[in-house]
């Protein structure tokens, strides 16, 4: 009871305009003018601060302007950054050759390891389940055709392999002959997308159109070793590029090469 009945406790108040030491607030110019080290980087900030206060008001169309500057400025550098061709991965190389014989399917699937024939075949398919991996279709003509996720060089030696296994589990006078690259399927990343609309209008041979992609046949030059033999080039708006049917590395890096420009134009930066 005494303590309610207390007289309240008196405040001491400070007279109008005093304020502490410790929490005085200043204005930017006396920071810049008690600033006796700093007095240079106490007059760009009070600098900064006026012309944010001053240009806060009436520019901000200007503001908008010097952004679409920046960003115009941005897309026309970026535009000349096109995607190196050595970066094509190849998801898989397809190669045929002939052991220059008739063979016994029957009797082979008996003695190869780790094939697969179906009593109704004429052929059967053996695979190394071990890196590197390959697969390879033998029929009874003494056609073989080799599908692995390398190189030509590297699928060429794979091919060796095969036809040294034959000649060491069924056949010794199995022969290595007529080797060729029949398809290459490689893929890269443009780094940007691709605005799909516009690039079907500006291509001509646009065999297909799927969601979000298109595929595009791009023909070969005169006088190449192949020919004018076209390559299939599947484009998604994501900047994803997948080559198929390409008889080289080579050949599918010229045909990217060659839809470059167009990629080009109709890229999206964005």
């Amino acid at each position: 009871i005494a303590s309610h009945c207390a007289p309240p406790r008196s405040r001491r108040v400070r007279p109008s305009g005093q304020r502490s030491a410790g929490f005085a607030r200043r204005r930017p110019s006396e920071m810049a003018a008690s600033s006796g080290g700093g007095s240079g980087a106490g007059a760009s900030i009070v600098h900064q601060l006026g012309e944010r206060e001053g240009g806060s008001s009436g520019s901000g169309g200007g503001r908008m302007a010097n952004a679409g500057q920046r960003a115009a400025g941005s897309v026309a550098a970026q535009s000349m950054e096109l995607p190196a061709l050595g970066d094509l991965s190849v998801l898989h190389c397809c190669a045929m050759f002939d052991l220059g014989m008739a063979l016994d399917i029957k009797e082979m699937a008996r003695l190869l390891p780790n094939c697969v024939h179906l009593a109704e075949d004429t052929f059967l398919t053996i695979a190394r389940l071990r890196e590197p991996r390959w697969t390879a279709t033998i029929h009874a003509k003494g056609a073989v055709r080799i599908i692995a996720t390398c190189g030509e060089e590297e699928l060429r030696v794979h091919a060796k392999k095969v036809a040294r296994l034959v000649q060491q589990r069924c056949y010794p006078d199995a022969a290595f002959k007529r080797f060729r690259i029949i398809s290459v399927m490689a893929f890269c990343h443009l780094g940007f997308q691709v605005h799909i609309d516009g690039l079907v209008d500006d291509l001509p041979e646009v065999v297909s159109r799927g969601p979000g992609s298109v595929t595009v046949n791009v023909p070969g030059r005169e006088g190449e070793a192949q020919g004018n033999v076209a390559t299939l080039v599947q484009v998604s708006e994501k900047g994803l590029i997948r080559v198929q049917k390409a008889r080289s590395l080579k050949e599918a890096s010229a045909a990217v090469a060659r839809l470059l420009p167009q990629l080009s134009k109709h890229g999206r930066w964005w």
